[in-house]
């Protein structure tokens, strides 16, 4: 017994090792790889860590992962790798939730181990996708959710809290944690009070200080967007995403990719604080045209959520199992039935989304642990079964296995070995010219990867609209004007007087700059 002990402990320390090693691999491959939410989130971080009060908040982007970001820019010297840490440590965080997930719902080492290392290779792969609090929100979430789906929790006062602040911690990650946690509460109760009406006194006496945990941890950051905006405010970042969402009516999006604007003072660009912008804001009542267009998308959503969740395996059938696994158990509670654990987890982290345009896989990272769990914890009771068909069984155990293995696994490869963002090095070599040479001013863009250069180089970008003509860059405001080599607006902008090629100034000659994917203009 102590030697099985002592492997199990030598085999545990072995994957944690090689799981912080590939992280670290793969974070060093991808550094650079980012997005424009990211840029938000760090520069938001810089303010926090300057304690610039009139920058650092922003009703769109939760403080958390920003928070994390603060006291690395002061270390670094290269603020995405700030970002690139943070959520690094976001992996850590989701791999001990998912480990956690494991624990609670299957029965045995193996299975859990098996669980928790499929979900430690995802977060390879998606800490390195982008610069987003997503896995942050999940691996919250998914500890919330332990400490909240689970028989200890109506008589635990403990867990009660834990589960209210674990909730509280993940708005702070990302607002959609709220109505997150408003759903989940409600599932709960009802299926609780319905199944058992005598246990109402006791359900409403464990939902009281898992409340209350939650409204300590959040409200003072809701007081603090009260405040910002003069109304009560959860997030902006809701209404901005429901307004993006585009009808025959409404054919617009994000501003700062339609056209130019000065960020303010201090900021690199307006999507720090995309709440000021002017976005155009619609009602589902306010006609009949308006609300079947809403009901038409959430009938999408539906659909289309779950041809995401689909695809966290290889084979796509981890959605269909955990209905079959439901039906099959005939049990509707949350609180003892793994099957219904993760449904009643899916389906709380899911609503929220579905009045809305979300079309990324990172938006559902945080359903990934529960239907793992559930998929496991099905075939481990098919591999266990002793019947006539045990070898068809276990086959089709491993089979589901294998379907989820064939998706996680590889990213560990790809990542670590392959770099996500080959194109990277041009906007940063493009920083280090600009520094060099001296080229400072605000900066116009029909390319996001002005935006992250900008990032390096501290100023501001009035925005990267693809569609700029030469007319819109004349009337932006902008010093400088970074395009697409080869672009027709580079050749435009080219024979332009008003415009001055930058090529004889950061290169030796034509020849390399011909080879440099980027292309930048200095107002004369």
């Amino acid at each position: 017994m102590n030697n099985k002990r002592a492997l199990a402990a030598l085999l545990i320390i072995l994957l944690v090792a090689l799981y912080l090693g590939c992280l670290v691999l793969a974070g060093v491959n991808n550094r650079y790889q980012t997005n424009p939410d990211g840029v938000a989130y760090i520069r938001l971080g810089s303010y926090w860590a300057s304690w610039r009060t009139d920058l650092m908040v922003s009703g769109c982007w939760g403080p958390l992962l920003s928070w994390i970001i603060a006291p690395l820019v002061k270390y670094v010297s290269n603020p995405f790798y700030a970002g690139r840490i943070a959520v690094g440590v976001s992996a850590i965080l989701y791999s001990y939730a998912g480990y956690r997930v494991m624990r609670q719902s299957l029965t045995g080492f193996y299975p859990v181990l098996l669980g928790t290392s499929l979900v430690a290779a995802a977060t390879v792969g998606w800490s390195v996708t982008q610069t987003t609090p997503d896995l942050l929100l999940s691996g919250l979430l998914s500890l919330g959710f332990t400490c909240l789906l689970t028989p200890a929790w109506v008589e635990s006062p403990a867990r009660q809290a834990a589960a209210g602040g674990l909730f509280g911690a993940a708005y702070l990650a990302k607002g959609v944690a709220f109505p997150t946690f408003w759903t989940v509460i409600a599932i709960v109760a009802v299926s609780t009070i319905w199944r058992a009406p005598a246990n109402r006194r006791r359900m409403l006496l464990a939902l009281l200080p898992t409340i209350g945990a939650f409204l300590i941890v959040a409200m003072p950051w809701l007081l603090v967007l009260s405040f910002k905006y003069g109304r009560p405010v959860v997030s902006t970042s809701a209404p901005i995403v429901h307004a993006v969402m585009r009808t025959k009516k409404l054919e617009y999006s994000h501003p700062w990719v339609q056209q130019f604007a000065m960020p303010d003072e201090g900021r690199v660009t307006q999507w720090e604080e995309p709440s000021k912008m002017p976005y155009q804001y619609w009602s589902p009542f306010s006609s009949a045209a308006n609300l079947r267009f809403q009901l038409l998308r959430i009938a999408k959503n539906v659909a289309r959520f779950t041809v995401t969740m689909s695809s966290f395996d290889f084979f796509h059938v981890g959605m269909l199992l955990l209905v079959a696994a439901l039906l099959w158990h005939k049990s509707l509670d949350p609180l003892n039935d793994p099957y219904a654990r993760a449904a009643c987890a899916i389906a709380a982290m899911v609503a929220p989304y579905l009045p809305l345009y979300a079309d990324e896989t990172r938006y559902f990272y945080c359903t990934f642990p529960f239907l793992l769990a559930a998929n496991v914890g099905w075939a481990t009771e098919l591999w266990r079964n002793s019947g006539r068909a045990r070898r068809t069984n276990k086959v089709v155990a491993a089979l589901v296995v294998l379907s989820f293995a064939l998706v996680s696994a590889p990213a560990v490869y790809v990542e670590c070995i392959l770099k996500r963002d080959p194109a990277a090095p041009s906007w940063v070599a493009l920083a280090q010219k600009v520094e060099t040479h001296g080229l400072h001013g605000p900066i116009a863009a029909n390319t996001k990867a002005a935006l992250y250069m900008a990032t390096l180089t501290n100023q501001p970008v009035l925005g990267c609209v693809p569609n700029a003509t030469v007319q819109d860059f004349e009337t932006s405001g902008a010093s400088l004007v970074v395009v697409q080599r080869n672009s027709p607006v580079a050749a435009a902008l080219s024979n332009r007087g008003g415009f001055e090629n930058g090529d004889a100034v950061m290169f030796a000659s034509d020849a390399e700059a011909g080879r440099f994917p980027l292309q930048l203009f200095r107002k004369r």
